[in-house]
C-alpha cells in the first residue's frame, strides 16, 4: 500500500490513544518542511523548516508535539512546533530552548532532540544534547507550547552523537537510551523514588558491540505497563553481517541485553533501518527494513523478549527499504516505509492491544437505597458531558 503524500523521510508514526488513529509525522526540506498527516483523513500540515531528525508525540486531547535540529546563526537549535488535533493550526518553528526558564541556564543551542508524554501527569519531557551532555526538561501543558518546569542536565563528557530517545509509561518513569563510549546506553527515571538512575554517572551498557562497529538505527518505545523496548542495528556472526539487536526493561530485571540476533532468523544481506513498539499488554515489536530482499519484516514476542516470531512482512518489493518506523493501537500494527525510490509504504497487521480511550467512564452507579428517576439520570450524563467536554477544550490548543 503506497501513501498519498509527499515522500517523508525520517519520520515516524504517533498513535493517539483517544482519537484511536495514526499519524505520520516527519520530514521533507524540498515539499513543505515538517510534515504531519492524518492518515485516516489525508488532512496534512506543515511547518516551514530545513531541520532534521524530527521525532514527535501526542497528548491526550489529539494535540501533537514535534521537534527537531536545524541550523541557526549560532549553531543547532532545537525547534518545537505544536499542531491542533486536527492539524488545522501550529505555532509555527519556535526555538524552545530558547522558551525555557533564564534561572537554568540552557544554553539556546543543542540537537539530536526526542519527546515523549506522560498522560497521568499532563507532561511532555524532551532529551537533546550539547557539546556532550545529555539534557531532560520536562513541561506541563496549558495549551499551545509546553509551560517549562523540570530540568536536568544529567550525562557529561560524551562524545560524538549522541543519537538520545527518550520514552515514559503510564506512570510517568521515564527511559532515555543514547549512543557513547562505543556502546548504547540506557537511564531511567523512577517516578516513585524520584530520582534518576544513572548507573555510575554514565549510564548502564545495554549492547556490546566489537571495537570498530559504529551502534546505528537505534529505536525506543515504552508501553503503559513501563516495558521498555531498545532495538538497533548490531552485529551478527562471521564478517560481522548487521542484525538486529535488542534490550528490555522490565520490573523484575531492569535493564537487560537480549542478545544479537535474537529477532528474528538472521540472514540479513543488509539491514538498513529497525524500529520498536510496545503495546499496552506490554507485548513488544520490532520491525526491520532490510535491501535486498527489498522488505519490511515484524516480529512480536509476547513473552517479554524471550522469544520472538515473524508477526508480518511485505515480501520482497523488488525495491530497498530504507527506513521503518512501527505504531500500535486501534486494533493493528503499523509499519511505515520508505524504500530507495523515495515512495512510502505502509503495512497493516490486525492485532495489539492499545489501552485506548474509547468512550467516557460510566455515571456513577446509584446506592441501593436510593432510587433515581429517568429525568435525573439523564441530568447526570448530562453534567458528566459537559464536564468531559470542559476538560478536553482546556486541554486544546
Amino acid at each position: 500500500m503506497t501513501l498519498n503524500s509527499p515522500a517523508v523521510t525520517k519520520f515516524h508514526v504517533v498513535f493517539r490513544r483517544t482519537q484511536r488513529d495514526k499519524i505520520l509525522v516527519g520530514e521533507n526540506k524540498n515539499e513543505g518542511g515538517i510534515i504531519a498527516i492524518d492518515q485516516a483523513s489525508g488532512q496534512t500540515a506543515n511547518v516551514p523548516s530545513g531541520g532534521e531528525k524530527s521525532h514527535a508525540c501526542a497528548d491526550l486531547a489529539g494535540n501533537i508535539y514535534v521537534v527537531w535540529q536545524e541550523g541557526g546563526a549560532g549553531g543547532l537549535e532545537v525547534r518545537m512546533s505544536v499542531f491542533s488535533a486536527d492539524l488545522a493550526r501550529n505555532t509555527g518553528n519556535v526555538s524552545v530552548l530558547k522558551q525555557m526558564p533564564s534561572q537554568w541556564g540552557v544554553q539556546p543551542i543543542g540537537g539530536g532532540p526526542d519527546i515523549c508524554y506522560v498522560p497521568s501527569l499532563n507532561k511532555v519531557y524532551m532529551a537533546w544534547e550539547l557539546n556532550g551532555t545529555l539534557h531532560v526538561a520536562g513541561g506541563s501543558l496549558p495549551g499551545g507550547l509546553p509551560a517549562w518546569d523540570e530540568y536536568a542536565a544529567l550525562v557529561t563528557g560524551l562524545g560524538g552523537q549522541l543519537d538520545a530517545r527518550i520514552g515514559a509509561d503510564e506512570a510517568g518513569n521515564l527511559f532515555v537510551t543514547f549512543r557513547a563510549d562505543n556502546t548504547l546506553k540506557a537511564i531511567n527515571f523512577n517516578r516513585g523514588a524520584g530520582k534518576w538512575e544513572l548507573y555510575g554517572g554514565r549510564g548502564k551498557d545495554i549492547a556490546n558491540p566489537p571495537a570498530g562497529w559504529n551502534i546505528t538505527g537505534t529505536d525506543l518505545a515504552v508501553g503503559l505497563n513501563g516495558t521498555a523496548s531498545s532495538c538497533w542495528i548490531g552485529p551478527g556472526g562471521t564478517g560481522n553481517p548487521a542484525v538486529p539487536s535488542s534490550a528490555i526493561f522490565d520490573a523484575k530485571q531492569g535493564w537487560h541485553k537480549l542478545g544479537d540476533n535474537k529477532v528474528g532468523a538472521g540472514g540479513y544481506s543488509k539491514l538498513n533501518s529497525v524500529a520498536t513498539c510496545v503495546d499496552a499488554n506490554g507485548n513488544i515489536f520490532v520491525a526491520t527494513a532490510e535491501s535486498a530482499p527489498g522488505r519490511v519484516q515484524v516480529f512480536l514476542s509476547t513473552d517479554g523478549g524471550a522469544s520472538f516470531s515473524l508477526f508480518g512482512t511485505t515480501g520482497d518489493t523488488g525495491v530497498s527499504i530504507d527506513e521503518v518506523a512501527l505504531a500500535v493501537g486501534a486494533g493493528d500494527v503499523q509499519a511505515i516505509y520508505k524504500n530507495s525510490n523515495r515512495q512510502n509504504g505502509v503495512l497493516v497487521i490486525k492485532g495489539g492491544a492499545d489501552g485506548g480511550l474509547t468512550t467516557p467512564p460510566a455515571p456513577p452507579v446509584p446506592p441501593p437505597d436510593k432510587t433515581y428517576t429517568q429525568a435525573e439520570v439523564t441530568a447526570l450524563l448530562a453534567q458528566q458531558k459537559q464536564e468531559l467536554k470542559a476538560a478536553v477544550d482546556k486541554a486544546f490548543l
